[in-house]
């Protein structure tokens, strides 16, 4: 059955360590500001609240994969690699509906849903990524990269988000180990790009941001920390078309990564050097004298397995068929004949 609480002057509501799959959760009654507190529930149902959900309380799992044992069969238990396992917050619940001991192991965060698994936390080679604290226009447009920002071994996430009002971008980082998201830049109303990628060659990756007008850097300390821009640069910005279209690779030979846009004219690359961007000197529109011709973008990739970054390219084989298509192979070799 559907649920739904009274939000009276006189009452307050907790709803945690829940799991909402197909029924409805509705919110009424006259009190503003609400005093509902919604926290670390699975969420894959409709919500009708007054506000957004993030308003209410953190750790919502909106959307997230549940892995349970046999839902199909009403086995609502946690399958090892579910992402519910060590999502809940403590609370007075001191056993799950089996009579097991809450939370378990002793010292972890409970889990969410009726059933306490074994595990202090998911057993995943890769973690899924899911909307947590975040405004409902998370992900209008992406950038998302995944990389080890505070050197402890487990993956972040940088994005790009809308902001809570939907009125421009921001660029956040997720922590999948605690399900929280930092904002790591907003100055700006709208972002193309975030990317990983160490600027200054001290083994940290820092973060590349970029629009249609400029780019900045943002230094990580090694740990995680990520110092605001000491510069914009203005020049050789890109903007949110050509940054979908962008691939990376070490195109140059320089050791350093490279963005890399190919269309009808040829190859552009943007060199990221620790005293700013700039497209480089070895632009492309021929390669051993042969006309690269119109194409839909480049790819690049170790194609031959000698360490070195290969270019690809999906041309068209005639002006007169537009819709035919080859693919050209061009190897680390053609550095040399830049």
């Amino acid at each position: 059955m559907d649920s739904s609480v009274q939000d009276a002057e006189n009452n307050t509501g907790l709803v945690q360590n829940s799991v909402f799959l197909d029924r409805n959760f509705g919110q009424w009654g006259p009190t503003k500001p609400s005093k509902l507190t919604i926290q670390n529930n699975l969420v894959n149902s409709n919500f009708h609240l007054d506000y957004e959900i993030d308003k209410y309380g953190a750790g919502n799992l909106v959307g997230a994969s549940t892995a349970f044992v046999d839902a199909a069969n009403n086995d609502y238990q946690l399958t090892s690699s579910s992402v519910l396992i060590g999502a809940g917050i403590a609370s007075s619940d001191l056993f799950d509906i089996k009579g097991t001991t809450r939370p378990t192991p002793a010292g972890s965060k409970p889990d969410i849903g009726p059933y306490e698994n074994a595990l202090d936390k998911p057993d995943l080679i890769f973690a899924p990524y899911f909307a947590t604290q975040t405004s409902p226009h998370c992900c209008y447009h992406g950038s998302v990269d995944m990389f080890d920002a505070d050197n402890d071994g487990i993956d972040e996430v940088s994005y790009i988000a809308r902001t809570d009002d939907n009125d421009g971008d921001i660029v956040k980082l997720f922590d999948a180990s605690d399900s929280t998201s930092t904002t790591l830049h907003e100055d700006w109303t709208q972002y193309s790009f975030a990317k990983p990628l160490d600027i200054n060659q001290d083994g940290y990756l820092d973060v590349v941001i970029g629009n249609s007008s400029k780019t900045a850097y943002l230094i990580n300390n090694g740990s995680g920390v990520f110092a605001a821009p000491t510069k914009e640069y203005s020049d050789n910005g890109i903007d949110w078309e050509s940054a979908q279209k962008m691939v990376w690779g070490d195109i140059t030979g320089d050791g350093r990564v490279d963005g890399v846009i190919g269309d009808w004219s040829g190859i552009t690359i943007y060199e990221y050097l620790s005293d700013g961007p700039r497209v480089s000197s070895k632009q492309l529109n021929n390669i051993n004298n042969e006309w690269l011709g119109d194409f839909n973008n480049a790819f690049v990739a170790d194609i031959n397995g000698d360490t070195k970054t290969d270019l690809d390219l999906r041309a068209k084989m005639e002006w007169s068929k537009p819709s035919a298509r080859s693919l050209r192979l061009f190897t680390g070799r053609w550095r040399s004949c830049l």
